[in-house]
């Protein structure tokens, strides 16, 4: 597995970088290491100041140097400035399902209320020698560039708002997850097995139980103390997957022989298209690969489709993260209030929003 760490100047990637180190045993490059060692020996012009120039130069170093870790099986983590937004089109698909890709930048409301702290601890890793280019202009101007940026490139940013602590935390809980640190997530082993009649109920039943367990995580994350109003998952949605042409549900389940997942997908051979309808992880065993397992076996069983789609709630950010930067999708469509999509449930708030991903196998 490689970690692939970027962001705006302070947001902490190589403070991010050096607590995996600390809790992964994962050995780290830092960009920024590289650069001075070519500047000061003299095997390039180019000073710190150029960084588009800086970017050119070194991300064909950086990328050769991801794929090998990649074909020796080998963890790391990079970390730096000089990524392209387009970083995904330098890998095919069997590098980009090694690499887990995090992109930290802060909003302005962030840098406003913590503009010193930001400051006192810009030296908190690496000693900066001159940190007096660094205001609240120019962050808020270096961190909106990131954003738009790699959003627009269909990549999510883990946005820093309030608690920067929580946001590290939880980002490191999410890479690789507590319960599995030294191992790729990607080595993770499930056994899909066709859903049979008799236990369609006890399946819906742990589903939906996921699915609702995954939506209170963002109301505890956003603050709000009120109450679901709304099925996450209703009967009604689940059955429509279920019972449309084309369809397959699996349970995945791990080398005891216990169910630990699922899988709804739809498949249309004619037009080599699938469509990922619903997955989930049981809860409890989040966080342990085998969310990804799933995915993959499912990709393998089905090497005819050229073309994969999903969706997902734009506040499921584990979820956007899972496809992503996990799984290889991108984001084609987001259907909202002024962009509705004619299919979405009734008890959907389009004021909500709802992502469109897609994967486009080789």
């Amino acid at each position: 597995m490689v970690i692939l760490i970027t962001g705006a100047s302070h947001t902490g990637k190589t403070l991010l970088a050096q607590r995996m180190l600390e809790k992964y045993n994962f050995p780290y490059l830092s960009i920024d290491h590289l650069k001075m060692g070519l500047i000061r020996s003299g095997n390039t012009p180019l000073t710190p100041e150029d960084d588009e120039a800086l970017t050119d130069y070194l991300w064909p170093i950086v990328r050769e140097m991801i794929k090998t870790a990649i074909e020796n099986h080998q963890h790391l983590v990079v970390e730096g400035a000089y990524v392209p937004y387009n970083w995904r089109e330098s890998f095919d698909e069997q590098y980009q399902s090694s690499i887990r890709f995090i992109c930290l930048a802060m909003t302005d409301e962030f840098i406003e209320n913590h503009y010193v702290e930001i400051k006192e601890h810009s030296s908190d890793i690496e000693n900066r020698l001159d940190d007096s280019n660094c205001t609240i202009a120019s962050l808020k101007a270096d961190n909106k560039d990131y954003i738009n940026g790699f959003k627009a490139a269909g990549e999510m940013v883990f946005l820093i708002n309030s608690d920067y602590e929580q946001m590290i935390q939880t980002i490191l809980d999410d890479t690789i997850g507590n319960n599995d640190l030294k191992r790729n997530a990607m080595e993770t082993e499930v056994k899909l097995i066709r859903l049979i009649e008799e236990r369609v109920i006890e399946f819906k039943n742990e589903m939906q139980e996921a699915f609702e367990r995954g939506f209170q995580g963002h109301v505890r994350d956003d603050g709000d103390d009120g109450e679901n109003q709304w099925q996450v998952l209703p009967d009604g949605d689940f059955y429509q997957a279920m019972r449309a042409e084309g369809a397959e549900a699996y349970e995945a389940v791990d080398a005891d022989g216990q169910r630990v997942g699922g899988a709804i997908i739809n498949i249309d051979g004619a037009k080599r298209h699938g469509e990922l309808a619903f997955l989930y992880v049981k809860s409890g065993a989040q966080s342990k690969g085998i969310g990804q397992a799933i995915w993959k076996t499912i990709e393998a069983m089905h090497p005819e489709v050229e073309v994969w789609e999903t969706c997902t709630p734009y506040f499921d950010r584990r979820n956007i993260h899972f496809y992503i930067n996990c799984c290889g999708f991108h984001a084609i469509e987001f259907f909202n209030a002024h962009h509705r999509d004619p299919n979405m449930p009734e008890q959907f708030d389009p004021s909500d929003g709802l992502f469109v991903f897609e994967k486009r196998m080789k």
